[in-house]
């Protein structure tokens, strides 16, 4: 499978994946709706592991089988995340399961991820393989290099019930067994598929990533908390930026330290060519793209444009990517703001001008602490203004603009009585 991305410039950071296909946050991860469960660790037993930030409780509320034990010393390490350090194995039955209870409220569509490492928990030094089920369908089979390889399986998921039912399967070939499961909800827009389609992991690339040490890594700004691959090859030139950049038009959410990242070519003339080879020729892959200009010079001066190849075939283009982030200016976006910009927690230029967005300027807006630009000039909106915003902007902390086009001005009044002061955005 080759991707090839052809252009007059090369700037490109993106997210490659099948049928799913430097600034890190100083607040901790909103782990809102997160299943985080340590396999095999003692009932009531809980932590925050100290490398992810995520929480982690026992399994002993998902399974009523199996037996708890730590891996060998011998493959312990400082560097090894807390839930590898223990498994739950399942010596007895041909299939064991665990049962989990996600809440349904705000999404029907949940990322599952199940891992696996074998340290030689049993002594036996035999590498066992078996099978994973989902809801009682063939998810994927499990198998390991050596007995430190670290295996994630990953899948996204429309359960059908209210619970979601994941069994390993005893296929004869050693004993299953399980180093972690984590659920996290996505949005209802993301990833989509037909009906009763689930999408397994394939890959997921940082193109560029300055992230070489490790073969997988996950973010603390990445809000669906997904694990990524660094990609790079000798004959590329990697670029980054100390900005935050995020891509506002969209339910995948990328974060911003892996489009911070991204790469091309040695020679401008080439074209930059991601390749792989596939588990299964014969399925259908889905790729996901994200795009975005890291340098300001040539957003200033220049256009760059990328048109894409899949095995060869015109696949889509040109994109021209915007700096930085994306300009959602005149983009036909109506309503009140999308609350999914809350999400972007470390975004510091938000540009919603010329559109038809209207309603007051919501609350959450306070929520993004790097804020410094904010245009809503060219919109229909009235209401209110938090006042929060306006403190910023007289402090000299919040460039913000209505603008000469925009049907509303500010008023700096404020209720001295009210619990939630405001000022007031008023029909001109």
């Amino acid at each position: 499978m080759v991707l090839k991305i052809m252009s007059r410039h090369w700037i490109l950071s993106f997210l490659v994946g099948l049928a799913l296909s430097t600034v890190l946050l100083v607040h901790a991860q909103n782990q809102t709706g997160f299943i985080s469960i340590d396999c095999g660790t003692p009932k009531d037993f809980a932590y925050t592991e100290r490398t992810t930030g995520i929480n982690y409780i026992s399994d002993a509320n998902f399974t009523d089988t199996g037996v708890g034990y730590n891996i060998s010393s011998e493959y312990n390490s400082d560097n090894l995340e807390q839930p590898f350090l223990n498994v739950r194995s399942f010596p007895e039955g041909s299939r064991s399961c665990y049962t989990l209870n996600p809440d349904r409220v705000n999404t029907v569509k949940f990322l599952i991820r199940a891992s696996f490492m074998y340290g030689n928990y049993d002594g036996q030094n035999k590498l066992p393989r078996f099978g994973l089920l989902l809801e009682a369908d063939e998810w994927d089979s499990v198998q390991f290099e050596d007995a430190s390889t670290i295996v994630y399986k990953e899948i996204i998921h429309v359960p059908k019930k209210n619970y979601i039912d994941v069994c390993l399967v005893n296929t004869g070939f050693g004993t299953p067994f399980i180093s972690a499961l984590e659920l996290r909800p996505l949005k209802n827009g993301s990833y989509p598929t037909d009906p009763g389609i689930s999408l397994l992991l394939f890959s997921r690339l940082d193109i560029g990533s300055m992230v070489n040490d490790k073969e997988n890594f996950r973010l603390k700004d990445d809000v669906y908390d997904r694990i990524w691959s660094p990609y790079t090859k000798s004959n590329w030139v990697t670029i980054s930026s100390p900005f935050n950049v995020h891509y506002f038009q969209s339910y995948y959410l990328p974060p911003s330290t892996v489009m911070q990242t991204s790469a091309m070519p040695e020679n401008g003339s080439n074209s930059l060519v991601i390749d792989s080879e596939p588990s299964d020729p014969t399925s259908e892959y889905f790729a996901y793209l994200y795009f975005a200009e890291l340098d300001q010079s040539q957003a200033d001066n220049e256009t760059r444009e990328e048109e894409v190849f899949f095995n060869g075939e015109y696949w889509g283009g040109p994109y021209t990517p915007s700096y930085l982030f994306p300009n959602l200016s005149s983009s036909g976006i109506s309503g009140d703001i999308s609350p999914f910009i809350s999400d972007l927690s470390s975004v510091q230029y938000l540009d919603l001008s010329n559109n038809s967005l209207t309603g007051p300027v919501p609350d959450f807006l306070l929520q993004l602490p790097f804020l410094t630009m904010l245009n809503l000039s060219g919109n229909d909106l009235k209401g209110s203004v938090p006042v929060g915003l306006i403190e910023k902007q007289k402090s000299g902390l919040l460039s913000l603009s209505f603008g000469p086009h925009s049907c509303s001005i500010i008023i700096y009044s404020v209720d001295p009585q009210s619990k939630n002061p405001r000022n007031h955005l008023e029909q001109k």
